[in-house]
């Protein structure tokens, strides 16, 4: 039987979180491990690629946290972006009474 490693556990965490086109690849290095958002790529050092450890798995599920943080961030941010254009649109609604309300009062005037 194969043991899960380290690359083996990124793809099924990936995958069970519907996130297929995040890529894996090895990097050369040591302690070189990083997920980079601009190419929605996972990089593993040659040391958690292809090791079956512990903490193999547990530095290549490190990486899923930080990607799934980054997906949970672009949520959050259309939350407080719509939550934002609320104020927005309450500013002016009510700067559009207080027109309409100048309207009526110099119409008033002007038949007096």
């Amino acid at each position: 039987m194969r043991r899960l490693t380290g690359a083996d556990a990124a793809r099924m965490v990936l995958d069970a979180n519907g996130l297929h086109q995040v890529r894996i690849e090895r990097v050369a290095g040591n302690l070189t491990d990083h997920y980079d958002p601009r190419t929605n790529v996972i990089r593993l050092s040659d040391s958690v690629y292809d090791n079956a450890s512990t903490a193999a798995i547990g530095v290549a599920a490190l990486e899923q946290g930080h990607l799934l943080n980054e997906e949970e961030m672009v949520g959050a941010r259309k939350t407080l972006w719509a939550a934002a254009m609320t104020y927005v649109a309450a500013l002016a609604v009510s700067l559009a009474q207080l027109f309409r309300l100048l309207l009526i009062v110099g119409n008033r005037r002007r038949n007096d």
